[in-house]
Formats: C-alpha cells, structure tokens, sequence
C-alpha cells in the first residue's frame, strides 16, 4: 500500500518572521527599522524643516535626556501606542480582530506615535517606528502581555540609545 503525504505548505515570508527566536524576531526589526527611519527623516527634513531649525534638546540636562529617552518614554508609549489599543481592540472585535495580522492595530498604534510626537519632521519616522513596534507588539502579545510590555520597551528604549548617542555625537552634548 502506497502512502500519500499531503505536500508541505509553503509558509508567508511573515509567518516564517514570526516564528523565528524572540531575540532574532527583534534585532531583525530594529534592522529593518533604522533605514526607514533615517530615509523617512530625510524626506521630512526637506518638506518640514525651516532652513534654521532650533534644537528642542538644547536646554535639557544630559542625564535626564538620556534617562527619559532609554527608560521613561519608551515604557510610556509601549503602554500609550501598543498595550491600550491593543486590548481595546481586541476587546471590542472579539473575534474579528485578527490576532496574527492585526493590521489595524498596527496603523492605529503608528497614528498614536505620530501624536505622541508633534513635531513635522517627526511625522514619517514617527508612523515607521509606531507601525514596526506595533508588529512586534502583537506577535508577543499574543503569548503574554507582560513579555510584550518588556520586550518593546527594551527595542524602544534601544533604538532611543542609539539615536540619542547619534545626536550627542552629531550635535555634541
């Protein structure tokens, strides 16, 4: 007797994102994140930005901007743009809210980054970034709030890390 075998099912270049190692999952999207960040950045410097633009961070204190930057902020608007409209979404869809591609969620979370930082030339990175931690939000969400509270804080607070070294390097501190 001759035994058939189903042919195996080709999976989604996301689903396959998905399935990698938390600590892969997450360098891949803090790899991805910085060139549309930084293209997204130069569209909206030449669209936004007056010829003289003032630095908003001058007056502030080196260690505070560097506390709030890596650590206060990045928790806040892990639970402001991801972890409300995540449970509020998922709480008033119920069933049609799409757990493993919850693209909704994910532009409404870029819109509340965007709103979080009002500047113009913030707009673009600002979608980029809300879109991208959104993504990965929702695929640790699906195991435990907790961990997806953690671990997009930590890529956020990351991110923040280099981009502030960036800055104090470019602008000085």
């Amino acid at each position: 007797m001759i035994t058939t075998h189903p042919a195996p099912q080709r999976l989604s270049l996301l689903d396959r994102f998905d399935a990698l190692p938390w600590h892969l999952f997450l360098l891949i999207l803090f790899t991805v994140r910085w060139p549309l960040v930084v293209l997204g950045s130069i569209i909206a410097h030449r669209i936004f930005a007056p010829p003289n633009i003032a630095d908003p961070f001058a007056d502030m204190d080196p260690f505070l901007f560097f506390v709030y930057g890596v650590f206060i902020s990045p928790f806040v608007e892990t639970v402001i743009e991801c972890t409300l409209p995540y449970a509020l979404m998922r709480k008033l869809r119920g069933d049609r809210f799409n757990i493993t591609r919850p693209w909704s969620f994910m532009v409404v979370s870029a819109v509340i980054m965007v709103a979080l930082h009002p500047i113009a030339i913030a707009i673009f990175p600002a979608f980029i970034t809300g879109f991208i931690y959104a993504y990965g939000y929702a695929r640790f969400a699906r195991e435990t709030t907790l961990a997806a509270i953690i671990l997009i804080t930590a890529l956020h607070g990351f991110s923040n890390l280099v981009g502030i070294t960036v800055y104090w390097l470019v602008i000085g501190m």
